[in-house]
């Protein structure tokens, strides 16, 4: 069997939907989300710190979700009919681009606890990073010019923002 891409992009979306309740201990590079439990034995405010990343990768989930449900509306449909469905996806996408530039670690910190904390923050952008890109990826098949006029829109609306990087120890 070719592994096309149209079969790759349905294997990739097929993870989605299978994957999206919840994580797991999937290595860095894989297609499941990975678990944030916090380790035993930490502070309160790293403990608190990996809380706010659960909702964190619950928003990238739900943002994913929202897109995804697009794709599958608008394909093989004209362009009418999804304008209005273009135009959401297209906030979402935007929505999940500023979440990403928030969320991304460019900083090692000194303290390894601290470190698996940024890790595990860089896997959850990195996995969102990559399936939005399929997502986009089959909007743009689906839709053509009026899914990159919804995306110019969405940008002219919310500008992305220009990440604040105060260190030079990126990793």
């Amino acid at each position: 069997m070719t592994l096309t891409p149209r079969l790759l992009l349905f294997l990739a979306l097929t993870s989605i939907a299978c994957s999206s309740g919840g994580g797991s201990d999937a290595p860095p590079g894989s297609n499941t989300w990975p678990a944030v439990d916090a380790p035993p034995g930490i502070s309160a405010k790293l403990r608190e710190q990996y809380g706010a990343l659960r909702a964190d990768a619950q928003i990238l989930k739900d943002a994913l979700a929202r897109i995804e449900a697009a794709a599958r509306s608008c394909a093989g449909r004209a362009g009418a009919v999804c304008t209005d469905t273009l135009s959401a996806a297209a906030q979402a996408v935007n929505e999940l681009q500023h979440e990403l530039t928030r969320l991304r670690v460019f900083c090692r910190s000194p303290d390894k606890d601290v470190q698996a904390l940024e890790r595990l923050t860089n896997d959850h952008v990195d996995l969102a990073a990559a399936r939005l890109d399929a997502l986009s990826e089959q909007l743009a098949e689906a839709a053509g010019s009026d899914w990159h006029e919804a995306r110019e829109r969405a940008h002219e609306a919310s500008p992305l923002p220009v990440p604040h990087v105060h260190c030079h120890d990126a990793w």
